[in-house]
């Protein structure tokens, strides 16, 4: 999966931020898609539902600021899918109480952005 994800990184990363000409919201997105990124990794690597959380939430910010970051989500749910079958991860603890403050943050980023595209 790491070299998946690394695909996918090079794949996706936008080439947006080298063609700038003013400074608009990007800054933030590329700040989150890092980070959310990082925290995949890492959620990967160490199996700590907490880093996961983090990811989660990086994504409902992200929704926030800008709906090219649903990337990232299915990137997310292939991660998920992927350790799911081959490291036999349980699907359960993706729904454990400690991880629904990430399940709400990104639940209601989306609705947000939603919300301000039907205006």
């Amino acid at each position: 999966l790491p070299y998946f994800l690394a695909a996918l990184l090079i794949s996706f990363w936008p080439l947006s931020i080298l063609l700038a000409t003013r400074i608009t919201n990007d800054v933030m997105f590329y700040a989150l898609w890092a980070a959310f990124y990082y925290y995949l990794c890492r959620w990967y690597k160490m199996w700590d539902l907490q880093d996961y959380k983090k990811a989660l939430m990086l994504l409902g910010l992200g929704f926030v600021i800008k709906i090219n970051i649903v990337i990232l989500g299915a990137m997310l749910f292939c991660s998920v899918l992927y350790a799911w079958r081959y490291h036999h991860v349980r699907l359960r603890q993706f729904f454990e109480r400690s991880l629904w403050p990430g399940y709400v943050l990104l639940i209601s980023g989306f609705l947000l952005y939603i919300s301000r595209v039907v205006r």
